[in-house]
């Protein structure tokens, strides 16, 4: 753990790190979610009890908060903090007011799930049906903003390799951009996430770091296309993408 945030801290002072661009929108929010569900694996209890922004006190819970904080940026492991600044311009962005508390968040902490779970706890619990609204818990929102952006944003429920594929049939290098986007590999702006680099378990750190590098120095739809390259020539079968 000290040699990836080592590594970590060179990468960010090179310049590599993803724009991180704020407000992030239902379709990433939606990832941000349901990636967590995936990965935490909730009881059926618990499952209800998420999906309405409820969040009792327990361990499994406590990680399900991390890991959204963590998928949608608002905690950036880098900076092991909460982005204070972010997560106001999400409740700005919807013109509401931002709620009480949220100003006291930004503290430096230890990383685990209880920590982060302990930090915004009271601001979230406090502040349900606001945080529900930012954060696009309510379908008819979410819906509303598919169809206002039409043509832009994947539509809603679409399978992404199909989509991907019909978006970008003439342009191989974006086609592979759309799914690593899908993938959350690399951002909005074709940029490297810096959070690949510790969420890829069973590769060498220093394998993630030699690819992230020569990745971010490419432009556009390059970006992806050399991540991909560079992952499929490893010797190492768990670091290719199949």
């Amino acid at each position: 753990m000290k040699n990836f945030f080592i590594i970590l801290t060179v990468l960010l002072f090179m310049g590599v790190a993803s724009s991180l661009r704020f407000p992030r929108n239902p379709d990433q929010m939606r990832w941000a979610v349901l990636n967590c569900l995936h990965v935490q694996q909730p009881t059926d209890e618990l499952y209800k009890k998420w999906t309405n922004f409820e969040l009792p006190d327990d361990g499994k819970t406590h990680c399900f908060v991390k890991c959204i904080l963590k998928n949608s940026r608002i905690y950036p492991l880098h900076l092991g903090r909460v982005n204070k600044t972010a997560l106001e311009y999400q409740f700005k962005s919807h013109g509401m007011e931002v709620p009480k508390g949220v100003e006291n968040l930004g503290n430096v902490i230890a990383g685990s799930c209880t920590d982060i779970y302990n930090e915004v706890k009271d601001v979230f619990l406090n502040n349900v049906e606001a945080f529900k609204k930012a954060f696009y818990f309510y379908d008819d929102d979410v819906k509303k903003w598919f169809k206002e952006n039409t043509g832009v944003a994947r539509p809603f429920g679409a399978n992404m390799r199909e989509y991907c594929d019909k978006k970008y049939k003439d342009n191989s290098e974006c086609l592979v951009y759309c799914r690593f986007y899908y993938y959350r590999l690399v951002d909005e702006d074709k940029k490297v996430f810096w959070g690949w680099i510790h969420d890829t378990p069973g590769i060498p750190l220093d394998k993630r770091a030699k690819c992230l590098r020569k990745a971010s120095k490419e432009k556009h739809c390059q970006v992806p296309i050399t991540l991909q390259q560079y992952r499929n020539s490893s010797k190492d079968v768990a670091f290719r993408i199949q």
